[in-house]
């Protein structure tokens, strides 16, 4: 296997970014994506990145060609496996003119940790500060034991015997502990320090738990180490958003889940999520989701595997 410096070169630019929600199930905490319509041309005729509210697993059973994340590039073939966390922009480009086979698991690192970790706060918060601060590409017999317990998931969920759920989920729960304790260990995966995306961090974890109070730009630099101006400048070139546009994406997925499962009114909801009044909430709803907060609460099929693509443009949102 090459080092990452043979492995990784420099991606251009890109204008503009695609944000896709996945709902996963509340009881399992992980969505399956198989079949035929994941054999594919990857990546033909698009130039954008996109990103995920949840973590995004991948393994690919055959084809070549370039995982890009953030500014990076790096190559797959068969074998390869992924694991990008959530809010990454990436994306797969297929060697133009072939056929990839790639199968997905969506996995809601949150929830599996509450679950893995039940009543051990501290060792909960640093498993999930762990996976949601590194992006693996990971080649063919570089990790077999996370090569292995992809597919014995990915097997499961494609069978479903008796006790499926139940078998994958445990299998999910050991890919992520292994995964976790890869990290610790630093060994040779594509890391977000090589994808230019850790000096935003502190930035982006702040944010994950701060979306409910007024946040400023300068707070945000300052977690960084960096001055506002520079600040600003990396973020938009590795996250291919402004942070306003990111904090508004993560307000807008918190709100997603909220009108899914409790029974709080969109004021309430708009609130708890930190827009400052009704208005920008809806708009800021429609503009992500292409639907109002009441649409979305009331269209079941909102919460069945829906894919939202949004195109993220330079100064579309308003939050104020």
């Amino acid at each position: 296997m090459g080092t990452n410096e043979n492995r990784v070169k420099k991606n251009k630019e890109r204008d503009w970014t695609e944000f896709r929600y996945y709902a996963v199930p509340e009881d399992t905490h992980m969505l399956a994506l198989q079949g035929d319509e994941w054999i594919q041309c990857f990546g033909e005729g698009v130039e954008s990145l996109h990103f995920h509210n949840h973590m995004e697993i991948g393994y690919c059973y055959y084809g070549e060609g370039e995982m890009l994340i953030g500014d990076q590039v790096i190559p797959f073939r068969e074998g390869t496996c992924t694991m990008i966390p959530r809010n990454i922009p990436h994306t797969t480009k297929s060697r133009p003119g072939t056929l990839s086979r790639w199968e997905y698991i969506f996995a809601d690192v949150e929830g599996l940790a509450d679950r893995i970790f039940a009543g051990k706060r501290i060792m909960r918060d640093r498993a999930v500060r762990l996976l949601n601060g590194t992006a693996y590409v990971l080649e063919a017999g570089e990790n077999e034991e996370i090569s292995r317990l992809i597919r014995a998931i990915l097997k499961e969920m494609e069978e479903r015997d008796w006790f499926y759920q139940e078998k994958a989920g445990s299998c999910l729960d050991a890919l992520l502990l292994a995964a976790a304790r890869m990290t610790t260990r630093r060994t040779e995966p594509v890391v977000m320090e090589e994808a230019g995306i850790s000096q935003l961090a502190p930035a982006l974890d702040y944010i994950s738990k701060h979306y409910d109070q007024p946040l400023k730009i300068g707070e945000l630099a300052e977690v960084c180490y960096l001055s506002e101006s520079h600040f600003r400048k990396l973020f938009r070139e590795k996250m291919n958003m402004t942070p306003t546009d990111y904090m508004s994406l993560v307000r807008v997925q918190v709100a997603c889940e909220m009108l899914n499962k409790t029974e709080k009114s969109i004021l309430e909801i708009g609130q708890a999520v930190g827009f400052p009044s009704l208005s920008t909430f809806n708009r800021n709803f429609r503009k992500i989701m292409g639907i109002s907060p009441v649409q979305w609460k009331h269209v079941p099929q909102n919460y069945d595997q829906k894919i939202v693509n949004w195109e993220i443009m330079k100064g579309s949102l308003t939050i104020g």
